[in-house]
């Protein structure tokens, strides 16, 4: 580890670490538990829900790059930035799980799709800054992997609230009242871990450019193989997190054990991000990355075999899938930011990128495969025949592990893999790279 990087105070980290927590508590019932809520309490079929998924998530990822570059273009007044985005997300996330009128199907449709509006975009310009104002921390390659290790375990242990928080709420109250305390529940953390996290000054990063480019960085090569990595690779998650409560529900039988069941799955993935970590230190993040990814596929292929009565291994199978998360979650980001940093690229339309393209993923998912089981004949809490279940099964754990399989080809023929080894001056320093 480089000698300035020892010199750093772990206070800053932890600091920087807390606003992940409110932040990833907020993404993973967007796309967890939103379809689930407005699928059983609304009267909105499926493939409406997943239309309207699709369709704000696309206006949404449409616009990250360009709110990226913005900030970029204020940089001086990122912490203002964040600190204007934190009501907006937080009004929008209250408005989403308290909607009126339920029982008709056009004001459930309209309410769902402008509170999603609101919250993407207070949510959108919040991550992207706040990933942007991590790259100031570090001022090495595995600075880079120390600044992800905490904030993606600041935020997994966020995911892991958010994944037993509302089975907890909805095993006490009806699912109405359970969903209407977590859209409570969030704005207040979300307050109170912004005034932490924007009391820090020190390593602010700043792009090379305060200029409004949010399409330069798609001319570097190595660049573009890398979003293009990150997009398949988001895949996989982004499918079993939609179909994640249909699959426990109606294949395992168990709706009541989602919870845990996510809980575990987020849990593992902490325990294995310093492991994944160490690792990359001895054999380079890309050949850690490739073997996490093959794990993941070994083990995850093993949920299509899985009928009712399963539990038990399907426990086994969060549990390890759950430990290749954390290589994905620690060291695509900290590769993203070298990548970004090398390429004296801007930081904030670059994280915009990582924005729109996880959203991109969350969009497919949500667009093709729900409106996918509606076609088969699939539909939720019910009685569904063997056609509907075994299509459920398929697009739960094969498809999954199909893109995993790409996703790793493509970072394996990648230029990535002819990297040199980079040694990063302080962001913003002229001639940070050699």
């Amino acid at each position: 580890m480089d000698v300035l990087e020892q010199r750093l105070p772990t206070s800053r980290y932890a600091l920087y670490a807390v606003l992940g927590v409110p932040l990833a508590f907020a993404s993973l019932p967007l796309y967890v538990h939103v379809p689930n809520l407005y699928a059983t309490v609304s009267s909105l079929p499926l493939a409406t829900i997943g239309f309207i998924l699709l369709a704000v998530r696309s206006m949404d990822m449409v616009a990250d790059p360009l709110i990226g570059s913005l900030s970029d273009a204020l940089q001086r007044n990122r912490r203002t930035i964040m600190a204007i985005a934190v009501p907006i997300l937080a009004l929008g996330y209250f408005a989403l799980f308290h909607p009126p009128g339920l029982s008709h199907r056009g004001s459930a449709a309209v309410w769902l799709a402008a509170s999603l509006i609101v919250t993407y975009a207070g949510f959108s310009i919040l991550m992207i800054n706040y990933y942007a104002m991590g790259v100031g921390l570090a001022h090495s390659a595995q600075g880079h992997t120390r600044v992800a290790l905490w904030r993606e375990g600041a935020m997994l242990i966020g995911v892991l609230a958010a994944s037993i928080l509302p089975s907890a709420l909805i095993g006490t109250f009806s699912p109405k009242a359970a969903y209407g305390m977590l859209g409570i529940i969030l704005p207040i953390l979300l307050t109170i871990a912004a005034c932490v996290t924007l009391r820090l000054r020190a390593g602010q990063a700043d792009s090379p450019q305060s200029r409004f480019l949010p399409f330069g960085l798609l001319q570097n090569r190595r660049l573009r193989w890398m979003l293009f990595v990150i997009l398949v690779n988001a895949l996989p998650l982004a499918i079993t997190s939609t179909l994640f409560l249909f699959f426990v529900g109606d294949i395992l039988g168990v709706p009541n054990q989602a919870g845990l069941m996510l809980g575990l799955y987020f849990l593992s993935a902490v325990i294995g991000m310093p492991l994944w970590s160490r690792l990359s230190a001895i054999i380079g993040k890309i050949n850690t990355l490739l073997i996490s990814m093959f794990a993941a596929i070994c083990c995850f292929i093993w949920a299509a075999l899985l009928e009712p009565g399963d539990a038990h291994a399907f426990y086994v199978i969060c549990f390890l899938s759950g430990m290749t998360l954390g290589a994905d979650t620690v060291l695509l980001p900290s590769l993203f930011a070298e990548e970004l940093v090398s390429a004296r690229a801007q930081l904030g339309a670059g994280f915009g990128w990582w924005n729109f393209l996880n959203k991109a993923a969350l969009a497919l998912a949500a667009g093709i495969t729900l409106p996918l089981l509606t076609a088969g004949g699939y539909s939720p809490g019910i009685a569904n025949n063997a056609h509907a279940l075994g299509l459920l099964s398929f697009a739960y754990a094969l498809l999954p592990c199909a893109c995993k399989v790409a996703a790793a080809a493509a970072l394996y023929f990648s230029p990535l893999t002819q990297r040199q080894t980079i040694r990063l001056a302080p962001a913003g320093t002229p001639g940070g790279n050699t």
